[in-house]
């Protein structure tokens, strides 16, 4: 186990960088897009934010983000 860390566990949920690189935007616009309720708010562990899989999933197949 070289590089294993514990949010690798966290396989079902998405970092902000990971969400920001699959939409291909900021980390800022992924702020605004939450703040705009285009995106759903996020879980928080400690200070970071995670977003479930299959949920947001489910709420861009609604063409929130768009």
């Amino acid at each position: 186990m070289d590089n294993y860390t514990p949010l690798q566990a966290l396989g079902e949920y998405l970092t902000k960088d990971d969400l920001a690189n699959l939409l291909r935007v900021s980390k800022r616009t992924i702020n605004n897009y939450i703040s705009e309720k285009r995106l759903p708010e996020p879980i928080h562990i400690g200070r970071r934010a995670l977003w479930d899989k299959a949920a947001l999933a489910e709420f861009l197949k609604r063409g929130a983000c768009e």
